[in-house]
């Protein structure tokens, strides 16, 4: 058979990464990264400027495209994915009239609040989710502190569909919406797969500015413009891709009822698949919809691989490389000779207005029991997810965990993560599962890929297992209860001043 390949756009914290994609010979044939710049208008804010994200990923595009050297007639469909709690604006000609507010950004904590006490009922009701400060509370913020743009504003669309519809030269009345990203607006009725019309009415959101919800399929073609600065023909499907967490998730083999994931990014997310949905009123525990008809992802999420990032680029300052910051920490015994993390740097479900900490800070702790108590901490914050998973949705204790992301790669957290859940942890072998679950998807669409089920379980397999060691469970044991404890009682004092 003819190969047939895909483009894909990756949209992170960090930066964008692209991919060529060979759907017969499922390899990845060449692969770019672009850097992205993030902005702070005010301390607590972080912007990207919409049209940097789509610049990155044409540039990305672009770069595969001349590494692979392949015919690029035989390109089929281009995708992009990216986060999916944050939002750009577009006019009726689909061009940007906001920034990108990343999930990162706490501006927008006081409009999560007041949505809940409006209708917090209803949105959990109908959506599985409290209100945070991802679409429904931004958009209230740039209403009222930014009416202008919101005048603008035809349609609210997600950073990756936004991106798409500028590759297809969508029109504004064009703009779509993924469907396994709604979960985190506020104002979706997961059950109708669609906006909830009193939701927008109560907290006095225009549901006209919505753009409409898609499952994942072609929404267009690659326009003259673009097929000319990405090197390739004009025509080729451009496909509604899902959220990079959902698609990581179908390519990391989470597929079944009681399968658990962890994308360990920028946020580490623990995932269960379910085929059904619960509303966690704790809002610890989030909803979103899967790529594949019927599943449902519930998982909880902690400021993960950006709580490493912070303290390499702020306390390290690249006096250490990555390598030496392992082997260091490895001398460390479990538990950090006692140094305990809280990896709150963008706040905690119940209240963003908090940092992060270190607690029992003695005279001999240094670099490497921060470094190790920060890994240890991520590890805790899954425990106490995994123990609120079983519970909300009745399922028995998990016993394997399998790992993607930039984060597997470091087997020291592995065996940390495997240690401290009692668990078989499983690294899988393309960790930069974003992208390929993006080219099942795209795949699928254009036909190459029948069903998505049965393709996504042959897609990916795991490259390295970490058994809990027996002596370690045991340690951790003590050392997450006293964790544990000690955030309780001290919760207040992790408040901002």
């Amino acid at each position: 058979m003819k190969s047939t390949y895909v483009l894909a756009s990756d949209i992170g914290g960090s930066g964008v990464k692209s991919m060529l994609f060979d759907l017969v010979e499922r390899r990845i044939v060449a692969v770019a990264t672009k850097p992205l710049q993030w902005y702070h208008p005010t301390p607590d804010a972080i912007e990207y400027n919409a049209d940097e994200i789509l610049q990155a990923c044409v540039d990305g595009m672009k770069e595969c495209v001349e590494k692979a050297g392949v015919d690029t007639g035989a390109i089929g469909a281009v995708i992009t994915d990216g986060q999916q709690a944050g939002q750009i604006f577009v006019d009726r000609d689909f061009n940007a009239v906001s920034p990108y507010d990343t999930w990162m950004d706490n501006r927008f904590l006081p409009f999560a609040s007041e949505m809940n006490a409006i209708c917090g009922d209803r949105i959990l009701e109908k959506g599985g989710n409290n209100a945070i400060i991802t679409i429904g509370p931004k958009i209230l913020w740039w209403k009222k502190n930014r009416p202008d743009i919101y005048e603008k504003t035809y349609k609210v669309t997600l950073t990756a569909n936004f991106v798409g519809g500028k590759l297809a030269g969508l029109k504004g009345e064009q703009a779509y919406y993924e469907n396994t990203s709604t979960g985190y607006s506020g104002l979706i009725d997961n059950d109708a797969d669609n906006w909830d019309d009193e939701i927008c009415r109560l907290v006095g959101i225009d549901r006209d500015k919505m753009a409409d919800v898609e499952p994942t399929r072609i929404v267009g073609k690659l326009s003259d413009k673009y097929a000319a600065e990405i090197g390739v023909p004009s025509g080729i499907p451009v496909v509604a891709g899902a959220g990079d967490f959902p698609a990581a998730s179908i390519a990391s083999g989470i597929l079944s009822p009681g399968q658990v994931g962890d994308t360990a990014g920028t946020a580490s997310m623990f995932t269960v698949c379910s085929d059904y949905w619960r509303p966690d009123p704790s809002g610890m525990i989030r909803t979103l919809r899967s790529p594949i008809k019927g599943y449902w992802y519930a998982f909880c999420f902690t400021t993960g691989g950006g709580s490493v990032q912070w303290f390499v680029d702020k306390i390290v300052r690249n006096t250490a490389s990555f390598a030496e910051l392992n082997d260091g920490a490895a001398a460390i015994p479990a538990g950090s000779d006692g140094l305990a993390f809280y990896p709150y740097i963008s706040g905690i479900f119940k209240n963003t207005n908090v940092g992060g900490a270190f607690s029992g800070i003695q005279w001999a702790h240094g670099r490497d029991h921060m470094f190790r108590a920060i890994l240890e901490a991520v590890a805790f914050e899954y425990k106490e997810y995994a123990n609120g998973l079983q519970k909300l949705l009745g399922m028995a204790p998990f016993t394997t965990v399998r790992g993607s992301g930039g984060g597997t790669r470091n087997h020291m957290w592995n065996q940390i993560k495997a240690d401290v859940m009692n668990v078989t942890y499983e690294s899988m072998f393309e960790e930069e599962c974003s992208l390929l679950g993006s080219a099942i998807i795209a795949g699928n669409a254009i036909g190459v890929y029948p069903d998505l089920l049965e393709t996504a379980k042959s897609f990916n397999h795991v490259s390295a297992t970490f058994a809990a060691k027996p002596e370690n469970v045991e340690r951790y044991r003590k050392v997450f209860k006293n964790w544990h404890d000690l955030k309780e009682e001290n919760y207040p004092l992790l408040k901002s001043v």
